[in-house]
């Protein structure tokens, strides 16, 4: 069965909730590509409810940041081609190039390490990719060669390596229908969208990451999000939903159950194990305290892992039992 992602009622009840930016205007990365995009004309509404218009435009990003890192860890073992049919390979097996982070990272850096700047050495020795050692460009991890860098676990290697942090930018648009890019801050993972300056609406985000190598940053298509009014899917339960709105206009507090896998309890969101404030669930609750005010109590119903099976004996033996105003329901 597929992972669970608490995310179907959800996006039906936020839309109500919290009504975003309905956006007109294409946004389109340029042929050939280049970190720039081109932006029809179109219009867009500010926080205040007031549309406006934008001249279509041309628009480019500074390139992300390339941070410089070292790891020195135990001889990693001998590279097995069976090891790519899994993706990224075991921590246990080779050297992961990763840099610490507020939270469990889980992955690799994918397509994150730059391959020609990685520098491995140990023993006084300077090692040859390919001859010594094996580089995993997507994942960015090392293994080893017919015990070229020696035996695993007898001694210490050490990787330099740069990499290139995650960073998504806000297309913006102002009063007078010009169109600006702000910025966004480089993150490791789970790079945010700015929020616009006071009086501009919100366009498009745009992922700044992707290289085209040899170290060229390039938009694509697959890097553009433009900021659309989500149609609403089928309500599980219409009148569930309609009480649960009527009881937030109505200031009065309610209770919200959450259902899923990883996604939902936050896995790479920051210090998700104590910090709820980037996590999926965190920000449903606070953009709906911030709207209505209310006291919202969150019922807990996730674990990594997660299936659909998983799932229904959530429903029956946490929710149910606690009666939650509203709940969302994973998709399968």
């Amino acid at each position: 069965m597929r992972r669970m992602a608490a995310i179907l009622i959800v996006f039906m009840f936020l839309n109500a909730l919290l009504a975003g930016e309905a956006v007109t205007g294409k946004v389109h990365a340029l042929n050939p590509a280049k970190l720039a995009v081109k932006v029809e004309a179109g219009e867009a509404v500010l926080p205040d409810g007031t549309k406006i218009k934008f001249s279509g435009a041309e628009l480019s990003f500074t390139e992300p940041e390339v941070r410089q890192e070292t790891v020195t860890e135990k001889t990693p073992a001998n590279y097995d081609k069976g090891w790519d049919e899994w993706g990224p390979w075991d921590k246990k097996n080779a050297i992961i190039l990763k840099p610490k982070v507020d939270t469990l990272m889980l992955g690799a850096l994918q397509n994150g390490v730059l391959p020609d700047s990685v520098i491995v050495s140990g023993g006084g020795k300077t090692f040859i990719k390919d001859v010594d050692y094996k580089l995993s460009e997507e994942f960015g991890s090392v293994a080893n060669l017919g015990e070229k860098l020696g035996k695993k676990g007898e001694g210490e290697i050490k990787v330099d390596y740069k990499y290139v942090p995650q960073r998504i930018d806000l297309i913006q648009a102002g009063k007078d229908g010009k169109l600006l890019v702000k910025k966004g801050t480089s993150a490791v993972i789970c790079p945010l969208l700015p929020e616009p300056d006071a009086g501009c609406a919100k366009v498009a985000g745009v992922y700044i990451y992707t290289v085209n190598h040899p170290m060229k940053f390039i938009v694509t298509e697959e890097d553009i999000f433009e900021i659309k009014q989500v149609k609403p899917v089928l309500p599980v339960n219409k009148d569930g939903i309609k009480n649960t709105l009527e009881k937030l206009k109505a200031k009065k507090d309610i209770s919200i159950a959450f259902v899923g896998d990883s996604v939902t309890l936050g896995a790479e969101a920051g210090e998700w194990w104590n910090d709820r404030s980037k996590t999926y669930t965190g920000l449903i609750v606070s953009g709906i305290k911030k709207k209505f005010g209310v006291k919202i109590s969150e019922v807990p119903g996730y674990a990594g892992g997660g299936d659909t099976a998983g799932g229904i004996k959530i429903l029956i033996k946490i929710f149910y039992p606690k009666s939650p105003t509203w709940y969302s329901l994973p998709t399968v």
